[in-house]
């Protein structure tokens, strides 16, 4: 017999014993995925340090596609993908930071702009202190 979502998440929530529920019954659908997630991450410390520590890598990550945005300037994505022997939409995915971009892709869309790996990590580099400069100027 298959479970439903809702008898999945009160079984798996007693399971981890995350309430103060005496049974899976007590614990009802309203608490939701954000209740679990508080209660497991005050049960189990490194499970909130890992989020903490994928959130910061997601964010990083949209900033260097924002970057290399930029840095694109006026070439289209279909022109970046033709240069890098992919598609228009491998491109897109790239720059909607839909997954982990690995190295050798962020150095072939370097090349496909034009630019060798030290001038590609360099002007990451710039574009990323320059947005925080342009913060820190709006914060004061």
């Amino acid at each position: 017999m298959t479970k439903n979502r809702t008898e999945f998440f009160r079984t798996d929530a007693f399971a981890l014993n995350l309430g103060s529920a005496a049974s899976p019954e007590a614990v009802d659908e309203t608490t939701g995925i954000d209740g679990l997630r508080t209660r497991l991450e005050k049960k189990f410390p490194a499970v909130a340090e890992a989020r903490l520590a994928r959130t910061e890598r997601e964010r990083v990550q949209r900033e260097i596609i924002a970057a290399l945005i930029t840095l694109r300037g006026k070439r289209n994505q279909s022109e970046v993908a033709k240069a890098m022997g992919t598609t228009q939409s491998a491109v897109s995915r790239i720059e909607s930071a839909a997954g982990d971009i690995g190295i050798s892709t962020l150095l072939r869309y370097g090349e496909a702009i034009g630019l060798t790996p030290a001038d590609l990590f360099s002007k990451i580099s710039e574009e990323l202190s320059g947005k925080k400069r342009q913060l820190s100027d709006q914060q004061r």
